[in-house]
């Protein structure tokens, strides 16, 4: 695996923009393995190693692992609380996301975000679209922006 054309791939699909600079500084909460593991995903669906659901499985392993991604819904329905994850997500997460939903939208043209949302929460991560937007871009605006050549 090539981490560094990774890194650059994801880089450019999602940049890592934030006047603060909290997003990028949001990565170093995630250990160097967690982050292994998010290039590795990436990798092996581009490269037919893994499948969408397997590359959605591993990666909400990975937020599950980090409580303080999330806090409890109060007004579930049963006793067991239901994640919502934090709003502050690291970046290379939401990258990892927005790669897994982009390939996924090129093999299956009606792929929507609402589609994506119900096969996060299939897996265990329940939570609005805005979790996914970058900078109040949202996902969907990204992939036209990459299909139209506005980002390389």
């Amino acid at each position: 695996m090539d981490k560094k054309a990774v890194i650059t791939k994801l880089n450019q699909m999602l940049p890592p923009f934030n006047r603060f600079g909290a997003m990028v500084n949001s990565n170093s909460v995630l250990s160097g393995n967690d982050k292994e593991e998010l290039y590795s995903i990436v990798w092996n669906l581009e490269n037919n190693i893994i499948t969408y659901n397997v590359a959605l499985n591993k990666t909400v392993a990975i937020v599950n692992s980090y409580p303080q991604f999330g806090n409890y819904n109060k007004n579930a329905i049963s006793n067991t609380p239901i994640l919502l994850t934090y709003s502050r997500m690291p970046l290379l997460i939401k990258q990892v996301l927005f790669y897994i939903y982009y390939l996924r939208k090129l093999s299956d043209h009606q792929m929507t975000i609402n589609s994506f949302i119900r096969d996060m929460a299939s897996v265990g991560l329940v939570k609005t679209k805005k979790f996914l937007n970058v900078a109040g871009i949202t996902p969907n605006a990204y992939y036209s922006r990459i299909i139209c050549g506005y980002v390389n």
